[in-house]
């Protein structure tokens, strides 16, 4: 049984990434984007980790983690495939992603391509995929590091360390502003995407 002190962190958490979402939507709600089918498919890949993002907190919200860990793997990979297609693809790798070719291309070797673009390590994207992918796709795919959190020796029901349902909610957040501001990147709102990495830092959270 989870202490109220524990119940506190989670709910504090939870709020945070309420207040997190809340934000990305007020200040890209309505923003005018580029046309152009190579920012058009990039832009939809940054959005779709962002609509990931807010629905983890509707999960969230109503205590449902399982789902909340297998969406984080999707946040992520959906994040780092907007960057590297907004910042780093070939007008050929562009074509092979319309046709879902990645070309050998994988989630390590797109954030590679995103660090030398940046002229930085691409901080956040490289230590979930160095300290954290296995475990993600273990969650996504209800691999044994999942189901063990559900399991005990007289029950079977979500039993998620609260400290890690913590640290996931907070990597949500982080990602899904890392998204948003990617997206005012590529779409020329840098103005907005100032706001958002202010929100970020302000909140303590990775930005990039």
């Amino acid at each position: 049984m989870k202490e109220p002190q524990d119940e506190a962190q989670v709910q504090e958490a939870t709020e945070a990434l309420r207040a997190a979402v809340a934000f990305i939507d007020a200040h890209t709600r309505g923003l005018e984007m580029p046309g152009d089918p190579h920012s058009r498919i990039a832009l939809g890949t940054l959005d779709l980790a962002m609509e990931y993002q807010a629905g983890a907190l509707l999960l969230a919200q109503h205590g449902l983690f399982a789902p909340v860990y297998a969406l984080l793997r999707c946040i992520v990979e959906a994040t780092t495939r907007g960057m590297w297609l907004a910042n780093c693809a070939t007008e050929a790798e562009f074509e092979a992603f319309k046709h879902n070719n990645f070309g050998g291309k994988t989630q390590y070797s797109m954030i590679d391509e995103i660090g030398v673009k940046f002229g930085r390590e691409a901080g956040v994207l490289r230590e979930m995929h160095k300290q954290s992918w296995r475990v993600l796709n273990d969650f996504t795919h209800s691999g044994i590091g999942h189901v063990s959190r559900r399991t005990g020796e007289d029950f079977t029901g979500p039993n998620y360390p609260v400290a890690e349902v913590v640290q996931t909610l907070r990597v949500t957040s982080a990602m899904g502003l890392i998204a948003a501001i990617q997206l005012c990147e590529l779409s020329g709102h840098q103005d907005v995407g100032r706001q958002l990495l202010a929100f970020a830092e302000e909140h303590k959270l990775p930005s990039a």
